[in-house]
């Protein structure tokens, strides 16, 4: 009888013992990620211009230059691209006088397009018509927009004097990105 009386003892501790609650810990922790910013970047491609014949009177070449801007920095901060181009100097046979730099004009930006990124193209705005003798805005986006990558079409005309010698007229054309929206 001791055997049963034993067994009995042992079946009542297992079955006491799935009733039993072990007490619960808990503790937090905390999940970290870092995200690091990139760049603002933008791009212009090489504009060729129309041609001209040679004339008595002022003629216009226009063209049309491909403006792209990239922002992957991650701040919000806004952002301006401007261009600006120095003179046209004279390539040729025919002793050719340069094209001064205020003779490049913006006539106008076309319709802007968004490529990636989180923020609407209502978010970026054209700059206006002038000359690029000095640096004029052509693309821009406030704080809090603009972050992605977008592209526009800058039409530009070069007002060509009367009298210009047959040849070929070239000059740089600098676009540079400003980490702040414009401000004219």
């Amino acid at each position: 009888m001791r055997t049963s009386v034993k067994t009995v003892t042992v079946s009542s501790l297992l079955v006491a013992s799935f009733f039993v609650t072990p007490a619960a810990f808990a503790a937090d922790s905390t999940a970290t990620a870092t995200v690091t910013g990139g760049q603002l970047t933008a791009s212009a491609e090489n504009v060729v211009l129309g041609e001209v014949a040679t004339s008595h009177t002022t003629e216009t070449s226009p063209g049309v230059v491909t403006v792209g801007v990239n922002d992957e920095r991650g701040t919000g901060e806004g952002w301006s691209v401007t261009q600006s181009v120095g003179d046209f100097s004279y390539t040729g046979d025919n002793a050719g006088d340069p094209i001064v730099a205020a003779n490049f004009a913006v006539t106008s930006v076309g319709d802007i397009t968004r490529e990636a990124g989180v923020d609407g193209i209502e978010t970026v705005t054209a700059g206006g018509a002038g000359t690029l003798d000095a640096e004029r805005t052509v693309l821009s986006a406030a704080a809090d927009g603009g972050e992605g990558s977008y592209s526009a079409p800058v039409n530009v005309a070069l007002t060509v004097p009367e009298g210009s010698r047959a040849g070929t007229y070239a000059a740089t054309l600098t676009t540079t990105t400003a980490a702040a929206p414009a401000i004219n």
